[in-house]
């Protein structure tokens, strides 16, 4: 894989993915992918549990382009292809959010998916079995409620400055770092840092690659204690905009994060967390 691994997925696989009507936060969720969809000129598919007709407003695209600036007043259906990248709504049929995805993937391979669930919600979220090898590739961004955002839902700006990646032996934090940098490269993020954080569990600090991005940088953060409440404390003092973490990769979507450090990042966090899978 590139270092440029979201435009290697965007050649190969099948855009962003975002559920609603899951009792989230859908508004926050649809914009995170509308502009990520947007930057990446790939497509956006937009999961609907419930009656499609209230998709609208808030999880309406033009009307939200339009807001944005994006697109005149009383844009037509068609101009949306003008931006470069396409929407696709469908109905989901399953209450369940992972029977929505899996359902999903049986014929559609995803480059990111966008959960915004409550804190109270994820536990169930992460429940159950039967991962399937596709799952296991798709990177996750979740929005944790309350935390703050990559994308402004009023006016479609994005933001991230600085990023904490936690390192370890294992998984490498190879796809986390050249994840971010893509990251960077398409929300046109001209400066930042990547901070590269590693938590003592009784292993050295592991040498990690530090790949060359224009106008960011690199720092380095050591810190004791449970790695999940270290990782949450040094995203809140170093005003992170994101944690990018990687998974190991070998179970399926969501089944990765159930009692792992992941996990309890995404229940505490205070921005949003993107989990990448080590292999990809």
């Amino acid at each position: 894989m590139t270092d440029d691994l979201m435009t290697t997925l965007r050649e190969t696989h099948g855009g962003v993915v975002v559920p609603t009507g899951y009792g989230g936060d859908d508004a926050r969720a649809f914009a995170h992918g509308l502009r990520l969809a947007q930057a990446m000129k790939t497509s956006m598919t937009h999961l609907h549990h419930g009656d499609m007709r209230s998709a609208t407003g808030d999880l309406g695209v033009r009307s939200v382009l339009e807001r944005w600036g994006e697109l005149p007043a009383g844009s037509e259906p068609h101009d949306v292809a003008t931006l470069g990248f396409w929407v696709r709504k469908t109905g989901a049929r399953h209450a369940d959010m992972r029977k929505t995805v899996r359902e999903f993937v049986t014929n559609n391979a995803l480059d990111l998916l966008i959960v915004a669930t409550p804190r109270s919600a994820l536990r169930r979220l992460v429940q159950g079995a039967g991962p399937r090898a596709t799952e296991s590739e798709t990177p996750t961004l979740f929005l944790p409620p309350d935390s703050s955002n990559l994308v402004d839902g009023e006016t479609g700006t994005t933001t991230m400055k600085t990023v904490i990646v936690p390192v370890a032996a294992t998984p490498s934090p190879a796809s986390a770092v050249n994840l971010t940098h893509s990251l960077a490269k398409h929300l046109a993020a001209p400066a930042g840092r990547i901070v590269l954080l590693h938590v003592s569990d009784g292993t050295s600090r592991p040498e990690v690659e530090q790949p060359e991005h224009a106008g960011w940088e690199y720092a380095s953060r050591n810190a004791d204690g449970e790695a999940a409440a270290a990782i949450c404390a040094a995203a809140a003092a170093e005003n992170a905009d994101a944690i990018v973490m990687t998974t190991s990769g070998r179970r399926g979507f969501l089944d990765s994060l159930r009692g792992s450090t992941i996990e309890r990042v995404v229940a505490n966090a205070t921005c949003p967390v993107l989990a990448v899978p080590a292999h990809a």
